[in-house]
């Protein structure tokens, strides 16, 4: 998504929460596990979001990954990091061109 959705001179960016201690802070970051999705979600229809999905989606469980902004970096405090998204994007592409 910060890939894709970046262009000009300032990108989209991240700041990634803390995870909640169940899971290893890697996976919290970054797992993509079957049923699991990733929603960009403006700040003030969060709680909508929440009841919505408390009333449809019994069991279905809603966590706040992060907050994006426009710094064109990925951070996250927790695990030490602070990566532009150009660097994110020529590492990704690399594996790409063979």
């Amino acid at each position: 998504m910060l890939i894709g959705s970046s262009t000009g001179t300032t990108g989209l960016g991240a700041m990634l929460a803390d995870h909640p201690g169940t899971i290893h802070p890697t996976a919290w970051c970054f797992a993509e596990n079957p049923g699991r999705y990733v929603l960009e979600v403006p700040a003030l229809e969060i709680a909508k979001l929440r009841k919505t999905i408390a009333a449809t989606a019994k069991g279905v469980s809603v966590e706040q990954i992060g907050v994006l902004d426009s710094t064109g970096r990925l951070r996250c405090e927790e695990l030490g990091f602070d990566l532009g998204v150009d660097q994110l994007t020529a590492a990704w592409r690399g594996t790409l061109d063979w």
